[in-house]
């Protein structure tokens, strides 16, 4: 089995070529300036596949990240995603920036995943014993704090700047994509999870409405 996945919701292009969960091929590629990773994807995808002569027709399922993360990353890679897995019939699984983040500490540890929603909120889920304890959702800034006692933190940029001692992914270059091959093939084994985010009902997980979706108040009213 030949997985591809690639995740366009996090800080970079993380891509992955698999067999089965055995890394073929890895690569990553930074944002430069205003010019996001996520245009290159498609280019990006056949050059590696051409390096090991193959083409989309030899993949039989896909992975990509659902999010949170970058709006645009995440319709960008999804869209992708569901496009050549309904041309080619072939598996599509959902994974979110939380279990992908979480591999990055010890399994066997309490790990809580936290990321800048902006405007003082939080995006947060908690890990233990790989096992996902509390389900991603939205917080104030000022409640984070108290949901993560006794638990290793990993988490962004922005957030790091408020959390002490946590592990700020974006220091370092991980190669995420190989961690998102790696679930997305443990979760093709397990087919009868019940997950919403395998198969045909791969949906992304925004956990807030996109920004540019919000309707803008005016003096008079709401302008859709």
């Amino acid at each position: 089995m030949k997985l591809l996945c690639f995740d366009t919701a996090l800080n970079k292009l993380y891509m992955a070529l698999g067999e089965e969960n055995k890394i073929l091929y890895s690569k990553i590629i930074e944002n430069e300036n205003n010019n996001f990773a996520s245009a290159q994807l498609t280019l990006a995808i056949v050059k590696m596949l051409s390096k090991f002569g193959l083409t989309l027709n030899d993949i039989d399922a896909l992975g990509v990240n659902v999010g949170p993360g970058s709006f645009t990353g995440i319709r960008a890679s999804l869209t992708i995603a569901k496009v050549i897995s309904s041309q080619l019939n072939i598996p599509l699984v959902g994974v979110n920036s939380f279990e992908i983040l979480s591999s990055l500490g010890n399994k066997n540890e309490k790990i809580a995943i936290i990321l800048d929603a902006r405007k003082n909120n939080a995006f947060v889920s908690i890990f233990e014993n790989e096992k996902c304890i509390l389900a991603p959702k939205m917080v104030k800034c000022e409640d984070v704090i108290g949901l993560i006692q006794n638990a290793n933190v990993i988490t962004d940029d922005k957030m790091s700047n408020i959390l002490d001692n946590a592990l700020n992914y974006e220091l370092h270059n991980f190669d995420l994509g190989e961690k998102l091959l790696k679930i997305t093939y443990k979760k093709l084994l397990n087919k009868t999870e019940n997950n919403k985010f395998l198969y045909g009902n791969v949906v992304p997980l925004y956990l807030q409405e996109p920004f540019i979706s919000k309707p803008k108040t005016i003096m008079g009213g709401v302008k859709n």
